[in-house]
């Protein structure tokens, strides 16, 4: 798949354009992953930690924002 859209664009572009545009695109690819995934391991630290602190193990405790919030 990756290979793909290398050879894509070495098709499409000159030599040195398509190494910048592959750049940006991986840039972009980054940042998209970082605040889709920071969010949710947020929530799952949150709701393990509270989990953990929790007298049953396998209930998590209600006041799972506010450990959050600190």
């Amino acid at each position: 798949m990756f290979i793909t859209i290398i050879r894509m664009y070495t098709h499409l572009m000159p030599s040195i354009c398509w190494e910048i545009e592959l750049m940006r695109t991986l840039i972009y690819l980054s940042f998209i992953s970082f605040f889709v995934f920071t969010p949710f391991f947020l929530v799952l630290h949150c709701f393990i930690t509270c989990m953990c602190q929790s007298t049953w193990h396998f209930i998590p405790c209600p006041e799972l924002p506010l450990s959050c919030m600190n």
